[in-house]
């Protein structure tokens, strides 16, 4: 059983970028063909802009800019297909060891149901007493926007250092732009102001965000929003019969644009997993930590570094380091990711000869 939070196609709050390792990912779901059908346009290089300096590259393989409208509904169908019950909706509020071993779900809107194991992709700012771990005291917490936009818009995916804060934009599907923002909670509360006067102040001393940022016009109705980021390292609780996934495991920055694809890779991990120990909880909650870092660690520590010299007041200096030293752009940028699931999607894609027309 799939119980899914929300329903139907609502935006969700992303960078809508998915790597191309995620690529990958789907076609190994069976997945691919189906977000293909929303026309997501191919992404094959990155740029990185500081007050002064800029840093760009190629992606090591193709990958997609596409929103979670698209792909949430894509992923429950393809779920669905392979003989999953969906139930859309479904807002559980607690889950409970039962005498006999099993687990009891509760919601609000529905009977408890009842299951042998559960795995929380419940994501990072979602709690659920029972599955996800209290937040660290002390943790950093940040702020983040983002919207939807038309007009142009660069074919890689750009990000702006823009002093205590950064901003991603890409091409998504229907000729759309997505903005995404981010900052540490204290310096956005103290200024006091809308994402659009934030990001006018910052085109007043970025060249290169004025000119991405004047030629946009926003279509999202609202700016979505949230306030309880964290991206401090805990320790993934180990409980026999309860595995976390995505977000719930741990939240990657959004600097390094793996979020939705380690989601994708670390659901296909857990539920490999689950199948094979279903029988052996214990022997699964003793070694699922353990088998999660040695997947994730490295680009959890490439991503929390780069993200801390970014909203740095020396952004620059690192992008004038990272241009000076040969090739090390390009190892941040593979060793961040899945060489193989990136092969695959590089190789799914040309298969089907696949071509985006953003416009």
């Amino acid at each position: 059983v799939l119980l899914e939070r929300q329903s139907g196609k609502p935006d969700g709050f992303c960078g809508e970028f998915l790597s191309p390792d995620g690529v990958g990912s789907l076609d190994l779901l069976g997945a691919l063909d189906v977000v293909l059908e929303a026309g997501p346009p191919i992404v094959d290089g990155w740029s990185v802009h500081g007050p002064r300096r800029s840093l760009r590259g190629a992606l090591p393989a193709p990958a997609l800019g596409i929103t979670r409208r698209a792909l949430d509904p894509a992923l429950r169908a393809v779920a669905a297909s392979a003989g999953a019950e969906v139930r859309e909706g479904s807002h559980i509020h607690k889950v409970e060891r039962t005498a006999n071993g099993s687990f009891q779900l509760t919601s609000g809107d529905a009977a408890p149901l009842l299951a042998r194991h559960v795995v929380g992709a419940t994501g990072r700012s979602t709690r659920v007493p029972g599955i996800t771990p209290e937040t660290p005291p002390g943790a950093r917490r940040f702020v983040a926007f983002k919207a939807h936009f038309r007009g142009p818009a660069p074919a890689e995916e750009c990000l702006f250092a823009l002093g205590g804060a950064y901003v991603g934009v890409g091409r998504v599907e229907d000729g759309r732009v997505n903005v995404c923002y981010l900052s540490r909670r204290e310096p956005f509360e103290a200024a006091g102001s809308t994402p659009e006067a934030l990001l006018d102040r910052a085109a007043g001393i970025h060249a290169e965000w004025a000119s991405c940022w004047r030629g946009l016009q926003r279509t999202s109705d609202r700016w979505l929003s949230t306030g309880g980021l964290y991206f401090q390292p805990r320790s993934m609780p180990v409980r026999p019969g309860v595995t976390l996934c995505g977000d719930a495991a741990g939240l990657i920055t959004p600097f390094l644009g793996e979020g939705m694809s380690m989601a994708l890779e670390g659901g296909s991990l857990a539920g490999r997993l689950v199948d094979r120990h279903l029988d052996e909880p214990e022997t699964l909650a003793a070694g699922y930590p353990g088998i999660w870092r040695s997947r994730f660690g490295t680009r959890m520590r490439w991503g929390e570094r780069l993200q801390r010299a970014l909203l740095s007041p020396r952004a620059d200096a690192a992008l004038r380091l990272a241009g000076l030293v040969p090739g090390l752009a390009r190892l941040v940028v593979r060793s961040s990711r899945s060489a193989p699931l990136a092969a695959r999607g590089a190789e799914a894609l040309a298969q089907r000869d696949y071509r985006s027309a953003w416009a």
